[in-house]
């Protein structure tokens, strides 16, 4: 298994330098509680493809940054989880800028596995991207607490995890985070 993540699909640089950094179930896809196996798994989410263009179309790399343990905890083989991944940027169209995914079981203590910030710099180094003026989108804290430590703004979408995981939250854990219905709203108030 690599060390670190693997990067799949294009590395578009972004002119301006800012990125938005997406998870990719629960805000792009439909999350599934026994994962994302195969072809027919993959959902695009309501409003999510306009979402991506809109956030290109702002002047922001869309950047989607995945956790798929399936790999590294349930044995599933990289290169099809690639294949499935590369499948849903696809369907997502072609504005998507860049994205990674970390293979590793959380066991592993890799250091692109969300809630670490490896993929989120891994990307600024490879695309040339201001941390501070991105943004990190997730329906889980530890996308927040991923884009945090990178030193992004943050927001958690209520949709995949994201209620369950606003409902349980302390709301110190959400200080300064945007909490927004999905990721369509995060990209209608890009400046």
């Amino acid at each position: 298994m690599p060390r670190g993540p693997v990067a799949v699909g294009p590395l578009r640089p972004c002119p301006t330098g800012r990125a938005v950094f997406l998870d990719r179930d629960g805000v792009l896809i439909a999350n599934r509680a026994d994962h994302v196996r195969d072809f027919p798994d993959v959902e695009v989410l309501p409003r999510a493809r306009a979402a991506v263009r809109r956030i290109t179309s702002a002047g922001y790399a869309a950047v989607v940054v995945t956790n798929q343990a399936v790999v590294g905890r349930d044995g599933a083989p990289l290169d099809h989880i690639v294949a499935v991944h590369r499948h849903a940027l696809r369907l997502l169209g072609a504005a998507v800028s860049a994205s990674y995914l970390c293979p590793h079981s959380p066991a592993d203590g890799c250091p692109c596995r969300k809630p670490r910030p490896g993929m989120l710099l891994r990307a600024a180094r490879d695309l040339g991207l201001d941390l501070g003026r991105s943004y990190t989108v997730g329906d889980a804290l530890t996308d927040v607490d991923a884009g945090r430590s990178a030193g992004t703004a943050t927001a958690l979408v209520l949709t995949g995890r994201g209620a369950d995981q606003y409902r349980r939250a302390d709301p110190a854990d959400l200080a300064g985070t945007a909490v927004l219905a999905d990721v369509g709203v995060l990209a209608d108030l890009l400046p």
